[in-house]
């Protein structure tokens, strides 16, 4: 799946059948909540490209209309709600990778094409709500076109820098943003068995699921929060007066809650080479990590 690959095609010259090679160009998308929508073809058409695409995609909670073309064809890491039919249906290949793995894999197949979105910031441009591995995807691909979202706050995310050859308003949509699904008494039971486990002075990192908000909802002690993903549950700790210093992450997933602590000086929105790098986790005192997980085995392995 590196940038250029080539995929075979007939075609006929003075009436002989030949085939000859078209190059398939390798098209990476940022991922998180507010990830590019713009269709493949359409990124392509942008930056100047033309020909067969070969796709990866990250974590995708919206479902875009270009998921469901028969023409599609890659592969999915950290996968997501949005991806599903299309892994189903066999167009994208669910490839589990840790987060933390994904930069390394992009550094060791640079993409010929990277979409990311952003904001605008003075003469260029900067990541909005998240930043996930962008940072590192936008660097590294031979070209990248930047999904501008007007509506999107500035978080103070990092400049977007690479070889950006194309702008985009980001098209508007008649389908609802992608929220986290609301807690329900499950959640809400463990969450408050969890944090009744925490430590003094714990330093929280939390994952994806309702999960991981009712831990963050039932909190009732300062905590530090040092996460891949910030939601409006785990943001309204500071509007509880329960956050014991600045909040790092690299995903955020809501509104309000999340802006208000932005405004406060309580968030810095760093790439995800930062919140799930090994050594700087290991060295956090006290770090409790409340992920979820669909099987745990008997010698404490998770998948």
């Amino acid at each position: 799946m590196a940038g250029s690959a080539r995929a075979p095609g007939p075609v006929s010259v003075e009436g002989v059948r030949v085939r000859t090679v078209a190059t398939v160009t390798f098209v990476v998308y940022a991922d998180g909540p507010s990830g590019p929508r713009i269709a493949p073809a359409d990124a392509m058409r942008s930056a100047g490209l033309s020909g067969p695409v070969e796709v990866l995609l990250g974590w995708t909670p919206a479902r875009h209309g270009w998921l469901d073309d028969p023409e599609l064809s890659g592969v999915s890491v950290l996968a997501g709600p949005g991806v599903a039919d299309a892994v189903r249906a066999g167009r994208l290949v669910a490839l589990p990778v840790r987060l933390g793995a994904v930069p390394t894999m992009l550094r060791e197949r640079p993409p010929d094409l990277a979409v990311v979105s952003g904001v605008r910031r003075g003469d260029g441009f900067a990541f909005g709500r998240s930043i996930g591995w962008a940072d590192v995807l936008a660097t590294v691909a031979g070209r990248v076109v930047v999904e501008v979202d007007e509506g999107c706050p500035d978080l103070g995310g990092s400049d977007i820098e690479g070889n950006i050859v194309a702008a985009i308003e980001r098209e508007p949509s008649d389908d609802a943003p992608p929220t986290p699904r609301p807690l329900d008494d499950v959640d809400r039971g463990i969450g408050e068995h969890v944090a009744s486990l925490l430590p003094v002075d714990a330093t929280v990192q939390f994952g994806l699921g309702g999960v991981a908000d009712g831990i963050a909802a039932a909190i009732d002690r300062p905590v530090r929060l040092w996460s891949g993903l910030l939601t409006d549950t785990s943001a309204t700790l500071h509007d509880r007066g329960l956050l014991a210093g600045p909040v790092t992450a690299s995903y955020t997933w809501g509104g309000a809650p999340i802006e208000r602590l932005h405004a406060a000086g309580l968030l810095d929105l760093v790439s995800a080479t930062i919140t799930h790098d090994v050594g700087r986790l290991a060295a956090i005192p006290r770090l409790v990590t409340c992920n979820g997980a669909l099987q745990v085995g008997l010698d404490g392995s998770i998948n």
